[in-house]
């Protein structure tokens, strides 16, 4: 038993390493594991391994030196290479190693690396002749012209949200001078009743539909489930306005040194009290200024 279990020990490496990592089995070249490893794991968005170097590694092959041309790129469009290992591989193979070998042999242009650079264009003809070279371009074809639609589908999606976005800017933006609009005339927003079948809505909404007798966009926006010109709408819009020209006005107060407030207080026909504000300033310049709110 003890004499054993080192050579089971033995048989389960040699076993582990004739298997590749798409679990198909491999010859027992420990060369033909080096060469994919120095190859980033192939995707169809990164394309083929194409180094374009002013000299590729050289090998002594029978009375002189050889090594890889670039040149073969726009021969073979399948054809990348690793430089570091000096070995040429097959992009479609090994993308769709699993797909296209089945239980057929794994050439080595999907695996183990090509480098017989005396041999290289003819032996590029004999693998693109090969069933596994057939299928894995078929593969490929199919897979990019899914790619492809799909990122057109997207970018499609991406460019009509961006353009809706766009348009609902444009709405709101409307909305808000219709709202400042009122705001510096002093005219009241809202009437007595503002559903669509009141003959009077108001002033804001009599304003906007004006307004959008001209503006087709505007005219859809207010016929849309969300319009933001019910009342509380209006009202948050007027005291964002209102932060707004605070915001702007209280330097130019301070700056000016000089400045009076005026209040007035008046009951509207609810006898709710409205206060009205004026802020008069004078400038270094000594120009007067009146600002109402």
């Amino acid at each position: 038993m003890g004499d054993k279990a080192p050579d089971m020990e033995k048989e389960n490496a040699s076993s582990a390493e004739s298997e590749n990592v798409a679990g198909t089995r491999r010859p027992e070249d420990k060369s033909l594991s080096a060469g994919i490893s120095a190859l980033p794991r192939p995707t169809l968005a990164n394309g083929p391994c194409r180094p374009d170097l002013h000299e590729f590694p050289a090998t002594v092959i029978g009375d002189r030196k050889r090594s890889f041309r670039s040149a073969w790129y726009s021969s073979f469009p399948w054809l990348e290479c690793s430089s570091k290992e000096d070995c040429a591989y097959c992009y479609y193979c090994r993308l769709f190693v699993d797909k296209a070998a089945h239980n057929k042999q794994i050439t080595q242009f999907a695996v183990g690396g090509f480098r017989n650079w005396r041999d290289a264009v003819m032996s590029f003809n004999k693998h693109e002749a090969t069933d596994q070279h057939t299928q894995a371009t078929s593969f490929y074809n199919d897979a990019k012209r899914m790619h492809e639609r799909s990122t057109s589908v997207a970018s499609e999606v991406s460019a009509q949200h961006a353009s809706q976005v766009d348009v609902n800017r444009k709405n709101v933006g409307r909305i808000v001078e219709t709202v400042m609009l009122l705001g510096r005339q002093n005219i009241p927003f809202r009437g007595y009743d503002e559903s669509t079948e009141s003959t009077n809505r108001g002033n804001f909404i009599a304003l906007l539909s004006w307004k959008a007798s001209d503006v087709p966009e505007l005219a859809q926006h207010l016929t849309s489930k969300i319009h933001y010109t019910s009342p509380s709408s209006q009202n948050e819009i007027i005291e964002l306005v209102g932060s707004s020209v605070e915001a702007a006005l209280v330097p130019k107060v301070q700056n000016n040194g000089v400045w009076s407030r005026i209040a007035d207080e008046t009951s509207d026909i609810s006898h709710h009290e409205q206060l009205s504000l004026c802020f008069r300033t004078v400038s270094k310049e000594l120009v007067v200024e009146e600002h109402f709110f």
